[in-house]
């Protein structure tokens, strides 16, 4: 009896050996770590985007800006946002950081860029998005920064945001 369970025991390591050694050849440690890193071609938005806000849905398209994300790991978002001159306000570039959820909701911070001509300015805040149907983003965006009468304010503003093809 004791021979037949060391003959089992045995035969069980070499097979748990083989076995444990074809699956490190068919699959290299680090196969999974470099796919989560790599977004799907769904949730894939590193390119050129046209952003518009507005006081509320209907009048979304007052402001613009474009927003070109530059590097995408995972869920994480790098990019920047730019303003090109309006108004007597010279352009204004913002970094952007951020995470994009489960491929429909997005996150966007926004701060001034030390590339910027003006990168004393005050104006930091957040776009919080929704993926629509069509690929583009809808949602909110709240931040604190100038008024065109020099004040510091806090707003919030409905946004959208557009794939430049």
């Amino acid at each position: 009896m004791d021979l037949i369970a060391l003959g089992a025991a045995a035969v069980g390591a070499v097979v748990g050996a083989f076995t444990r050694s074809l699956a490190e050849a068919a699959v290299p440690p680090n196969l999974f770590a470099r796919i989560a890193k790599k977004p799907s071609p769904f949730n894939n938005i590193q390119t050129k985007w046209n952003a518009c806000w507005g006081p509320d849905r209907e009048h979304v398209e007052t402001e613009f800006e474009t927003i070109e994300i530059t590097r995408q790991r995972g869920n994480r978002i790098w990019g920047k946002a730019t303003q090109s001159s309006q108004g007597g306000r010279s352009e204004q570039v913002w970094e952007l950081e951020g995470l994009l959820i489960d491929g429909r909701h997005l996150q966007l911070m926004y701060y001034p860029s030390a590339k910027s001509p003006r990168p004393d300015v005050s104006d930091y805040g957040y776009y919080l998005f929704v993926k629509q149907g069509s690929g583009d983003f809808e949602g909110m965006a709240v931040g604190e920064g100038p008024e065109p009468n020099g004040q510091d304010t806090i707003r919030a503003d409905f946004c959208r945001m557009k794939r430049i093809n």
